[in-house]
């Protein structure tokens, strides 16, 4: 396992960073002064002996203060038991023990390249007399990028003219070497310097890009510079598959709500109040956004906070229900934020976002219910990370409703249990079926049965997974979501309680 870890570095206490492994694009993201642009440095070490240089530091004494000197600081990096740690002694950062110092050469990317907020990014070409000037033609994958992103045609004839010639052991023509134009269909030729501050910083990124070395890990602060929310998407999208076609690492850090919503693999800096940074791996964004562009786009009157997808099926399906026999008109919004403890902080943290905190309610699973009285019964023997998750639960009692059963769980075990009703649903919802349903039902158990001695959750979702591909393999026209949503709504149907609901939802709608 390879592992950064940051102590003592500007705002940040602590920060251990577990190491992408594999090839894709990383969103990096979390409140300003997370450790954001430090964790992209520690990372560029890996393969730039300068990288540190990037923590500007002041030589100047101002009295007996001195200021940025990174004297407590220390970045170490760890593979397996094995780990070397560098601090900044004199004008170097020093690595110790020295004879470790090759252990970053280990990690699976170590040839790096750092996109920052300064320097290379916003370069611009001086210009030239071009009277006789050569137009080169740029390589047809950057003029497609340029416009897929950009969402135009005007770089179909983009150009670059040769102002510098390679000089020593240079083998490619650096982004110094080249002036950019555009030639016109009227032979007008405009250079970069008449691009938009948007065009000149994917420019130059493309550029950097064009010969990049596979197994690279990629570094790219703040991506979202001057480019249009769908152009950060096409971005995205663009180096997805270089990293997929390349083999590459791709790190991008970024506060854009779009990119958080839009991207495969989320790491969230978490910072609490004495500096101490978690990463947070793949969360839901409404983890990471607190949901306040869902909020802001439509007000609605309550919001629901449920752990994953299945828990947002299964009490939309509830609440529809029942405010269909109430006849009660309510707009409300039902949104995933990942694990219980998640959920519960969202919750808690909403009234700093000027949403009322009676109009907000965390429905958790059965099994964080039972998480809960497992902390309760300790008392005083709860470990002081325990005691944190059960003050946490304490602290928003009224503010936290359980659910009658833990979706996968409850619902499978009751189609296992009433297969013929199940059937029936089914039969009524996609019309008569060929196939024998309750057998299908049997196969699913007697396949998943040796999985059902760990965890039960675990289980229910191999089985629901199962289950759902072989009804779709014997009949495609029915998707797996359409199945997943047919045996919620199958189960709620013959599992429902008006009564129940009422001691539920009514005083959390009426509260005043």
């Amino acid at each position: 396992m390879f592992k950064i870890k940051l102590q003592n570095i500007k705002g940040i206490k602590e920060m251990d960073f577990p190491f992408p492994e594999r090839k894709g694009v990383y969103v990096l993201t979390g409140a300003n002064g997370s450790g954001k642009t430090s964790l992209l440095v520690a990372l560029c070490r890996l393969g730039d002996k300068m990288a540190f240089t990037h923590f500007k530091v002041n030589n100047s004494k101002s009295g007996s203060i001195q200021i940025d000197t990174y004297k407590d600081s220390s970045i170490t990096y760890c593979m397996d038991k094995e780990e070397v740690r560098y601090q900044r002694k004199g004008k170097r950062w020093v690595p110790s023990p020295r004879t470790n110092s090759n252990i970053i050469a280990k990690f699976p990317f170590t040839n790096t390249l750092f996109v920052s907020t300064t320097g290379g990014r916003f370069f611009s070409q001086e210009l030239i007399n071009i009277n006789r000037a050569t137009l080169t033609t740029v390589d047809s994958d950057m003029i497609e990028a340029m416009n897929d992103i950009l969402g135009t045609t005007k770089f179909n004839n983009l150009k670059f003219i040769t102002v510098k010639s390679k000089r020593g052991r240079q083998q490619q023509l650096h982004r110094s070497n080249k002036l950019y134009v555009i030639k016109d269909t009227n032979n007008n030729i405009y250079s970069e310097q008449n691009f938009s501050l948007g065009e000149r910083l994917l420019l130059n990124t493309l550029d950097l890009l064009q010969n990049i070395a596979p197994k690279t890990l990629l570094l790219i602060d703040e991506v979202e510079l001057s480019l249009h929310p769908i152009a950060q998407i096409k971005f995205y999208d663009f180096l997805k598959r270089q990293a997929s076609t390349k083999n590459l690492a791709i790190v991008i850090s970024t506060h854009s709500s779009s990119l958080i919503k839009h991207a495969d693999y989320r790491l969230f800096l978490e910072k609490n109040d004495n500096g101490v940074v978690s990463i947070v791996e793949n969360c839901y964004p409404s983890y990471i956004l607190r949901s306040v562009s869902a909020i802001e786009d439509r007000c609605p009157d309550f919001v629901f906070f449920v752990e994953d997808e299945m828990a947002s099926e299964y009490l939309q399906s509830v609440v529809q229900k029942f405010l269909n026999d109430t006849h009660h008109i309510l707009d409300y919004k039902i949104i995933p934020a990942g694990t219980y403890d998640q959920v519960i902080r969202i919750t808690q943290s909403f009234p700093a976002l000027s949403f009322e905190k009676k109009r907000v309610q965390a429905f958790l699973d059965k099994d964080a219910e039972d998480s809960f009285n497992n902390l309760n019964a300790k008392g005083n023997d709860r470990t002081e990370a325990e005691n944190k998750k059960y003050d946490l639960f304490r602290n928003n009692f009224n503010n936290i409703t359980y659910l009658s059963i833990t979706p996968e769980l409850g619902i499978w075990e009751w189609i296992e249990k009433n297969p013929l009703n199940f059937k029936e649903y089914f039969d009524k919802s996609f019309g008569s079926q060929s196939f024998n349903m309750v057998e299908i039902i049997s196969q699913t158990t007697a396949e998943e049965i040796g999985n059902k001695s760990g965890n039960l959750r675990h289980w229910a979702k191999g089985c629901f997974k199962n289950f759902t591909e072989k009804i779709n393999s014997t009949n495609p026209t029915i998707s797996k979501e359409n199945i997943v949503k047919c045996m919620i709504k199958c189960y709620v149907k013959h599992n429902y309680n008006l009564d129940y609901l009422k001691s539920v939802f009514c005083p959390i709608f009426n509260r005043s």
